[in-house]
Order: C-alpha cells, then sequence, then structure tokens
C-alpha cells in the first residue's frame, strides 16, 4: 500500500472546510520583495517542524496534485525565514501548513501583510475630507463645477487584459514575476486621461474592479469554473480556482496600482479599489452561478486578499474593499443566488481571520427599502437593530455600530466604510418629485456627515439617468444632458457655506423639525419583500406547481432583476394571441383576527418591445383588480382581501394582451397574502 502524504491530506480537508474548524494559528505572517517570514508560536519552538506550502486555489481542493516540497525542516525558534521565490514561482500568493510529527498544527493560513517597506510608491494617496461624489462621469468638467470630491470608475477585467488583442491591437506590456503580461492600450489611455483630470482637479477615484462574462477563448481563464453560462447582467466571477487565473487576476491588480498610485500621480491616482459588485447577490452581480454562500465567501475572500498583497507591493495606502448592498438579514442562507449581506459578510470575514487577518475595508449600498420610492425615512424594513432586515440611509447607523465590534476590526481598529454606489428616484417629471428627490439627497448627506470620519465617502448614484436601469430616474441631469434636476443644485452646495440654506426646504418636504430627527415609520411591514414569517398566510409561488391553468402561452416561475437590482421570484405568464391567460389557486384565508388580510404584489413586464398586459384578479369569478402595465417600472399593488377571512376561495390570475402579444412577458412580482395592520389599496 502507497504510504499517504498527510500533510497533503490535512491541508486539502482543511481547504474543503474553511469555516469548519478553529482560526489558524499562524498569525501575521508578512512578506517583503525577497522573503516571507512565518512567526513561530512560543510552543512550538523547540519542536521538529516541517512547512509546506500550495497553491490559494480550488483546484487543489478539488483533488489535483500538487507537490508538497518541504520549504523548511528542523527547530524554527521565534519565525521561519523563506525564499519568497522557489523555482520561479512566487509564494505570495499561497497557503501554508506546520506539521510535526506528520501531523498538522497549523493550516491554510496566508500572507496577511506585504512590508511597506518594500513598497515602490510611499503616498499618501488623494483621499479629500469631504465625503460627497458622484459616480459614472459623463462630464469631467460638470463634476468639478458640482464640487464633487470623490468618483468611481468601473474597470473590467477582461477589457483591461488584452489576451484576445489581435495583431494590429497596441497592447502595453507589464512585466510581472518575470512574465510579460499584455494590457489593451486604448483602455488604458482613456483612463490615464480621465484619472489625471480628476486628480488635477482634486477629486479621488475609487475603481470598481469587475469581470464580463467573455465567450472569447483567450479569456476563459479569467473567469470562474461556476460562472453560469449569459448571465443575468453579463457578468462573471474572478477565477481564483486555478493558478492561471491567480496569475491574471494578481497581474492586473499590480498593473493598476503601479500605474495609477505613483507619488509622482504621472497618470492620475486612485484612492481605494473595489472588488466585485454587491457579491451576496452572486447570481448577478459576482456570477459563480448557483452555489452555496460559504464557497462564494471563501472565493471572494480569496480575491479581496490577492487584490490587497499584489497592489500592497507599490503603495501600502491604496485601500482594498469589498461590496455589499442593503440587505442585511432579509433572505435566505439556503439561497444559491443570493443570500443576506449579513450572512456574507461573516462568513468572508470567518475564513479572512482563519486564514491570517488582513486590512478590506467595506464598500456600502444603503439605497432606499423600494428603489422607485425616494422616501428611505419611511423604510419600514429598516430598523435600529443589529438584525434588521435592510439597511438604508434610514438606519444606517446600525452600520457603523456594527462593524465598530468585533469581529470585525483590525487589530483594535475599525475598517473604512464608505457608500460608493446609491441613490433616489425621481418618481415623475415634476417639480414636486423633483423636491422629493432633492430633500432625499439633503438628509441622506447630512446623516452621512454625520457618521464621518468612520464613513469616509457618498458617492452619488448617478451623474446622468441610464436609459436601461430598469425604468429608474437617479441622475441629477436627465439622461441626454438637457435638463437639471434640483438635486443639482442641493449637490453643489453640500459641503459649502451655502448649504444650510440650500437645504432648508427639505425639512417640511419630509415631514422634520431638523434633520437630527428621524421620522416614525410603521413597525408592522407592508412590503411584499419583507413579509414576518408569522403574517405570509400564502405564497403563490411555492403553490404553483398545484394551481390549474389554461391559455397561457407560458407559465413558470422566474427568478429575474427587478429595477437593475436583485433577484426577485415572479410568476410568469405569456398571454395567448386571443383570450386570456389564467392560473387558478384553491385558497383557504385564515380569520382576520382583528387584522387587514391583503393580497400583494408588483405588476411588471420583462420586455421593452412589450406594447402592454392588461392584468386581472378574480375571486370566486368576480373581478378585483384590473389595470395595465406598460413597459418600465413596476407597480405595487395591495388589494384588501378581509371580506373573504375565514373561507375557501379560488384566486385566479389572469393577463392579456393590449396589443401584439409577442414580447408580453407578464411578471407577477411575489405575489402573496398576508396580514398587515395598514390600510390596502
Amino acid at each position: 500500500m502507497r504510504k499517504k502524504n498527510w500533510p497533503a491530506l490535512l491541508l486539502w480537508l482543511s481547504c474543503l472546510l474553511p469555516l469548519a474548524g478553529s482560526a489558524a494559528a499562524l498569525d501575521n505572517i508578512t512578506a517583503d520583495a525577497a522573503s516571507i517570514t512565518i512567526p513561530v508560536p512560543a510552543e512550538w519552538q523547540d519542536r521538529e517542524l516541517k512547512l509546506v506550502a500550495a497553491p490559494l486555489c480550488d483546484s487543489f481542493r478539488q483533488g489535483q496534485s500538487y507537490p508538497l516540497p518541504a520549504l523548511f525542516e528542523g527547530r524554527p525558534g521565534k519565525a521561519i525565514r523563506i525564499d519568497r521565490f522557489q523555482s520561479g514561482t512566487d509564494l505570495l500568493y499561497d497557503n501554508f501548513t506546520l506539521t510535526g510529527n506528520d501531523v498538522a498544527l497549523a493550516d491554510g493560513a496566508c500572507v496577511a501583510a506585504v512590508e511597506p517597506a518594500a513598497a515602490r510608491y510611499r503616498g499618501p494617496l488623494l483621499r479629500p475630507a469631504e465625503i460627497k461624489g458622484i459616480s459614472c462621469v459623463v462630464d469631467i468638467d460638470d463634476a468639478v463645477k458640482l464640487g464633487a470630491r470623490y468618483v468611481h470608475e468601473n474597470i473590467p477585467l477582461n477589457r483591461l487584459l488584452a489576451l484576445d488583442a489581435g495583431p494590429e491591437e497596441r497592447i502595453i506590456e507589464f512585466e510581472y514575476n518575470g512574465e510579460k503580461i499584455p494590457f489593451r492600450a486604448s483602455l488604458v489611455e482613456y483612463f490615464d486621461a480621465r484619472f489625471r483630470q480628476f486628480y488635477e482637479n482634486g477629486i479621488a477615484v475609487f475603481v470598481v474592479f469587475f469581470n464580463e462574462y467573455s465567450d472569447s477563448p483567450a479569456n476563459l481563464p479569467l473567469r470562474h469554473p461556476k460562472t453560469t453560462a449569459e448571465p443575468p447582467m453579463m457578468l462573471a466571477a474572478f477565477n481564483t480556482a486555478t493558478p492561471e487565473g491567480i496569475k491574471y487576476f494578481t497581474a492586473a491588480t499590480a498593473f493598476l496600482a503601479e500605474r495609477y498610485t505613483r507619488s509622482d500621480a504621472e497618470y492620475g491616482q486612485i484612492c481605494a479599489l473595489i472588488v466585485g459588485n454587491e457579491v451576496q447577490q452572486h447570481a448577478v452581480w459576482y456570477n459563480m452561478g448557483k452555489t452555496p454562500y460559504q464557497e462564494v465567501a471563501r472565493d471572494y475572500a480569496h480575491a479581496v486578499r490577492l487584490a490587497y498583497l499584489a497592489s500592497r507591493a507599490y503603495n501600502p495606502d491604496l485601500r482594498i474593499y469589498i461590496s455589499l448592498e442593503h440587505h442585511w438579514s432579509l433572505g435566505l442562507k439556503s439561497s444559491l443566488q443570493a443570500v443576506p449581506g449579513r450572512a456574507l459578510l461573516e462568513a468572508f470575514n470567518q475564513v479572512v481571520r482563519t486564514e491570517g487577518d488582513f486590512l478590506w475595508n467595506l464598500a456600502f449600498h444603503p439605497y432606499p427599502e423600494n428603489l422607485f420610492n425616494p422616501r428611505f425615512w419611511l423604510d419600514r424594513s429598516a430598523r435600529n437593530t443589529a438584525d434588521t432586515p435592510r439597511i438604508t440611509f434610514r438606519n444606517l447607523g446600525q452600520l457603523v455600530e456594527i462593524m465598530s465590534r468585533e469581529p470585525f476590526l483590525y487589530r483594535g481598529q475599525c475598517r473604512d466604510i464608505a457608500l460608493t454606489e446609491q441613490g433616489f428616484n425621481l418618481e415623475a417629471e415634476t417639480p414636486e418629485a423633483e423636491q422629493l428627490q432633492a430633500a432625499a439627497y439633503a438628509y441622506a448627506y447630512r446623516k452621512v456627515k454625520a457618521l464621518s470620519p468612520r464613513i469616509s465617502a457618498f458617492i452619488l448614484h448617478r451623474h446622468a439617468d441610464h436609459p436601461d436601469e430598469g425604468g429608474l430616474k437617479l441622475g441629477v441631469w436627465n439622461s441626454d444632458l438637457s435638463k437639471k434636476r434640483l438635486m443639482y443644485d442641493v449637490f453643489a452646495a453640500a459641503g459649502t457655506p451655502r448649504e444650510e440654506a440650500a437645504f432648508a426646504f427639505a425639512l417640511p418636504v419630509i415631514g422634520i423639525a431638523s434633520f437630527e430627527e428621524t421620522p416614525e415609520a410603521a413597525e408592522r411591514c407592508q412590503s411584499i419583500f419583507d413579509v414576518p414569517a408569522e403574517d405570509l398566510c400564502f405564497d403563490f409561488l411555492a403553490h404553483l406547481p398545484e394551481a390549474e391553468e389554461e391559455n397561457n402561452l407560458a407559465l413558470e416561475e422566474r427568478d429575474i432583476v427587478r429595477a437593475a437590482g436583485w433577484l426577485t421570484r415572479v410568476l410568469f405568464q405569456h398571454p395567448p394571441a386571443d383570450g386570456w391567460g389564467r392560473v387558478g389557486f384553491a385558497v383557504t384565508l385564515p380569520e382576520a383576527a382583528g387584522r387587514n388580510l391583503q393580497l400583494g404584489f408588483e405588476t411588471m413586464l420583462g420586455h421593452a418591445d412589450s406594447d402592454g398586459v392588461r392584468f386581472r384578479i378574480a375571486v370566486d369569478g368576480e373581478v378585483i383588480f384590473d389595470a395595465v402595465q406598460q413597459p418600465g417600472p413596476p407597480t405595487s399593488h395591495l388589494l384588501d382581501m378581509t371580506a373573504y377571512a375565514g373561507k375557501k376561495v379560488k384566486i385566479d390570475f389572469l393577463v392579456e394582451k393590449y396589443g401584439n402579444n409577442s414580447a408580453d412577458w407578464a411578471y407577477w412580482v411575489q405575489p402573496s397574502l398576508l396580514r398587515s395592520d395598514a390600510a390596502a389599496d
């Protein structure tokens, strides 16, 4: 029988279950330009020990054979110091196992810091004290006029790297670990020009570093193996699963740090790198397919660590951020597509602490509860508790409080929080709607300012409306820059001597006497997106297999991306060429018990080419709802069902074309029967 390689087996098992074990005992592993230093706990210093390393990637966990030569054997003393480069391989991105008598004493530990003394540039990078910023800048001169001090810029990995460059395309070669890595010159020069102009005008840049889905064979190494084809937002997770994927990801991160953190700012500067986007919605914004969140957290933690280590060698002042949105405890941990932000963050942090803590920071998106409703101060699911369903501007202090506690501190200090994407929808093209939108910005700005410097930046999304953002109108300009909104002037006044006078209009709009107040919101949630379990009477989607249906061209449950944001469950019906498509449910309603019974849902169309769909709901044949939905924002509805309390009824969902039915993708968004203390429509 062949002798088992126990150190390799133990390392493999530790990587398979990184969240189940205790924290690694190998803390504070550091590296410089030439070496890696592993501190050894006092109780192990007089023992015969062996140190081995393995690549930080999934290929090893999946059982592929990697040689594990001893990097050190003997009695170590207080620390083991090894050459960082071994046989042409950089061990900076490996994890380390220390064994004694072929038993793993500590495993899965990674480099936690690259010594600043080895850094090429010593900063500090541009990072203004004023918090206000704006995203997706379409006119830099106008951003300067607005007084923006922060912006974010999106850089896609697959386009930055020129792995698929044609013979005539210009490239910039970057020497990385003895290999020349090609970068696309046209894109690099585009960002050079923008970053220089931002820097010259005192505007700091957050880079949102992400990976587009690409079918190019040359770009296949950039894409995580679990990325699904044709994903909703055409994105792909970073490939931390193979040595080749790690090579290209770290090379690209190093390139950005080398070029844009220079002390002379020759190409401009960036102050921060955000790794991915809204990762708890991982099927949409960080596409690892249908995957348990623990695996997403592990591989994302590796991507963030890799970015940190690769950039640290160039300028230690460059901050690395993770990205989360406003769903905090809301959602199911069992979901393979989107999970509560709290669950993802805790799992991420446990991986990081187990493998060796490093300085990551948090980029958060506290959008209002309903992206189409700017009245965040009435958000019912934003509560002042640590397990709040959402964290929005209403309860933003909760985020600061949570991140100020163990285990999220780094060496006893708070990590930075930056609000890097959030905005306020214009509900209609009216002066009143503009006032409401501008008031929301003024109130949010004051809330963030009160939490500064724990929150270092507030980047409003966006400079101008985008026509493909699910019907949202978030800009200080309209989409063609022909009209600026009232929010433009309020933004420009923020942080200036004009602020007090410019913000005064917002108080009566919100219904407060000062910006330190928070209006009361209903404690009982009416939202179909946050129904307490005890108040959910009937989930129509869960009972779809039992329903009757007739005359539908298509009928199914779908996960769709609502409002260019997050995954939502819908009942999809495609109406026929003639007549009504129907799906019927037999439901026994509970007694009202002194409360209201409501049928909550949204109507929405999934194709922009539809010319409208008529939606109806009938109870025992009597129509109680009839409306035409056009492409654009979804429409929310709460129907009073209290009269049917205690009865068994037949509820029919019906759809009919409103013209040509070819593009009529009719969505009933999360249809539910629920109890509520509030009145229905």
